[in-house]
């Protein structure tokens, strides 16, 4: 091979980068809605930097066999950090879950969670929504979830909405 290729070869893979043909995350927005029973209602966005945004809506806690109330001190408007964990879970499931053929049914047909999820990656904007979203997404919901539930946030009077809000 000749400098000039060597050099072409170099200067082609600093300004197109080593792509992996991994999904790179840039930010996720997921949305819940309410049900027929005690189904928390939740308002996510999580930026490529572990930023996180929650709207908690409506947030229920188990008081007993069957007993449900409002953990109004779970709710409100909420800022911070996803866990190390968490984030590091979610960015691989976003790059292993095979996020350009991932399709989710749009069905809104009973009383069960409406589930909208957002995702920005690699310049692009992916929406799915469904009650009844495929198996093959389960594990990011539930991920999706511990982040409502785990991450470091606190709360802020300062009010926001998040894409796609219903």
């Amino acid at each position: 091979m000749s400098g000039k290729s060597i050099y072409f070869i170099i200067l082609s893979m600093v300004i197109f980068g080593c792509r992996s043909g991994k999904p790179k995350l840039e930010k996720i927005i997921f949305h819940t809605s309410l049900c027929f029973g005690e189904c928390s209602v939740y308002h996510l966005e999580v930026k490529n930097n572990k930023a996180v945004r929650l709207y908690a809506e409506t947030v229920f806690k188990n008081t007993g066999k069957f007993n449900y109330q409002n953990d109004i001190d779970k709710e409100g408007y909420f800022v911070g950090k996803a866990t190390d964990a968490n984030f590091r879970r979610l960015d691989s499931i976003i790059q292993n879950i095979g996020i350009d053929t991932l399709k989710f049914n749009d069905l809104n047909c009973c009383d069960g969670v409406l589930y909208t999820i957002i995702v920005y990656y690699d310049g692009k904007k992916k929406i799915l929504k469904s009650m009844f979203p495929p198996e093959k997404a389960n594990d990011l919901i539930s991920t999706l979830y511990s982040i409502c539930k785990e991450s470091n946030v606190m709360r802020t009077d300062d009010g926001f909405e998040i894409e796609g809000s219903m």
